[in-house]
């Protein structure tokens, strides 16, 4: 029986944005004598850590609410490369194209910039935000990560090998099951 020890070396955190989606809440307050629906905007990331990926998607008001508890229980010092979270609102409205694209961009630089900081990557508060599986899913990741015949998977986190995008599965038997099926269309003769 084979013995696996898992990599003497730090989890790594990187986190992508991708397109934001708008949406629309119910019936929002009165105007006048009318009601309209409440738009607000759903900021999706690909979150790569250790050897799995997930998508998470959180709105502005949620990353306001982090970023306030992340200063009251953390010290200058600990967060003094945690990069400052986007303004909330901008000149021209919050719900502008333009805004939106910035905005994307700004909260992927500032959710990049939380694994610089050793006491927030350890924190249970971070785990919550970016909806971390749990130790067990990590372990098993971690472990499939060091068998050179296995790729990346771990139930629902299952990674594509060849760019690790989230797996999804294949119903065409012609395709590489550890390929996504972009991965496995164009590059066949990829070493696994």
């Amino acid at each position: 029986m084979n013995s696996y020890q898992l990599a003497a070396r730090p989890p790594s955190l990187i986190v992508q944005a991708q397109e934001p989606q708008r949406k629309i809440l119910g019936r929002g307050g009165v105007i006048g004598f009318a009601c309209r629906p409440v738009e607000y905007t759903e900021y999706i990331f690909l979150v790569h850590y250790d050897a799995l990926a997930w998508n998470v998607r959180l709105r502005f008001s949620e990353f306001v609410e982090f970023d306030s508890a992340m200063r009251r229980n953390f010290t200058t010092a600990e967060l003094q490369d945690v990069q400052r979270l986007p303004s909330k609102t901008y000149l021209g409205g919050n719900n502008s194209r333009e805004l939106i694209a910035a905005r994307k961009l700004e909260l992927e630089e500032y959710l990049n910039s939380l694994s610089r900081s050793d006491a927030v990557m350890h924190s249970g508060l971070l785990k919550s935000f970016l909806a971390f599986p749990d130790e067990e899913a990590l372990v098993e990741a971690r472990e499939d990560a060091l068998r050179p015949s296995t790729f990346l998977s771990v139930g629902a986190f299952a990674t594509c090998r060849g760019c690790r995008a989230p797996l999804e599965g294949h119903r065409d038997e012609h395709l590489d099951a550890r390929l996504c099926a972009v991965c496995a269309r164009h590059t066949p003769s990829l070493s696994l």
